[in-house]
């Protein structure tokens, strides 16, 4: 009998399993990538198409600043659908959900970038027997002068590059640029870091509960739906 009191009173603290929808999360990811490769893909091609009449240096810029966008926008998406595949979820839950989405996404890329910096190693130790080949038989005025380089501009290469040899402190503006070029890269990269977790918080909250609607109901809808539901 006490067995029986027991086990009845403490009833709502039993185990209930994971709470966590490995399903909602990984249909989010998968549509977050597929909606950053999209708009990455437009981004791509229009920065094709306007390179030889826009300065390269606003081109870097304004390639910097789409991909922060796409980046956030994917992850909002991912986000709003990872709370809409989940049903009766908190804020909480429903920004956790999101966060572990966003974890996933972060994952995929970097395998899929450690894929690509393999087959492009690969690539190229297959290509460097060719090369070397070709250094070794002609140097590099040669190759510049067969593929319709004026010769002014040959000299002028060979002028910067003794300068620059026989320069140390031009080599050491070089290195300092180079410096602050990745120091600047780094906190772009965490400032996109925290934004697009932002974002994908967002969607979440969003998306959160069972009657989200890119169209609102009107009144007498939601009222009718609310009766329906009320129905024993």
């Amino acid at each position: 009998m006490s067995d029986e009191l027991y086990m009845s009173a403490n009833k709502e603290f039993n185990s209930v399993g994971t709470r966590i929808n490995w399903g909602a999360i990984l249909g989010g990811a998968l549509i977050a990538i597929g909606f950053y490769s999209l708009l990455a893909i437009l981004g791509a091609a229009v920065g094709l198409s306007i390179s030889e009449k826009v300065n390269p240096k606003s081109l870097q810029i304004g390639a910097i600043v789409w991909t922060l966008l796409i980046s956030a926008s994917a992850l909002f998406v991912g986000g709003l659908v990872t709370s809409l595949f989940i049903t009766r979820e908190n804020k909480v839950e429903a920004i956790l959900h999101g966060v572990v989405m966003w974890s996933v996404v972060c994952f995929l890329l970097l395998i899929f970038g450690a894929i690509g910096v393999k087959t492009g190693l690969n690539t190229m130790s297959a290509m460097a027997p060719g090369i070397s080949s070709v250094s070794t038989n002609q140097n590099w005025e040669a190759v510049a002068r067969q593929n319709g380089v004026s010769p002014e501009m040959v000299d002028s290469w060979k002028k910067q590059l003794n300068d620059f040899v026989n320069d140390p402190q031009a080599q050491e503006r070089a290195e300092k640029a180079a410096w602050d070029a990745a120091t600047r890269i780094s906190w772009f990269a965490f400032a996109g870091t925290w934004i697009t977790l932002l974002a994908t918080a967002v969607g979440s909250l969003v998306g959160l509960g069972p009657t989200f609607r890119i169209v609102p109901l009107t009144t007498r809808e939601t009222n009718r739906r609310l009766e329906y539901s009320s129905v024993p």
